[in-house]
């Protein structure tokens, strides 16, 4: 039986962050989250002095044709002046729901290496 290849856009609304920890001491806590679906990588606008509970609001979209894009790797950024960005967490989120059901929306946990909990992140899927 051979596998279905979905092909078509991803739509991913990057909303908001909750209980995201500072990296550094010093900073008001600007942050970012980057999406990476394949090789191609988008990121949303910084939100300045979002501090643990930022705002994007960001719609990314992804055309995706082929095997191999069935994972969304999510990172959230903290930014600390205008070059220098330390990782706060990530997740890999499965797209399969996302194709089967077109829309999914929901939270998911950001980590911080492979156990340590570090804020969630509210996002919205749409596969058409």
């Amino acid at each position: 039986m051979a596998q279905e290849r979905p092909e078509g856009r991803l739509e991913v609304q990057v909303v908001a962050g909750r209980n995201i920890p500072r990296r550094s001491r010093f900073g008001r806590g600007d942050s970012l989250v980057a999406l990476t679906l394949g090789t191609s990588t988008k990121q949303t606008q910084v939100d300045k002095k979002g501090g643990s509970a930022p705002r994007w609001n960001d719609r990314l979209s992804f055309l995706v044709s082929g095997l191999g894009k069935t994972q969304l790797h999510i990172t959230a950024v903290e930014i600390e002046g205008s070059v220098n960005q330390k990782k706060i967490g990530s997740c890999v989120v499965d797209l399969t729901k996302v194709f089967v059901e077109e829309e999914v929306d929901g939270t998911v946990s950001s980590r911080r290496r492979f156990t340590c909990m570090c804020g969630q992140l509210k996002r919205q899927a749409r596969f058409c």
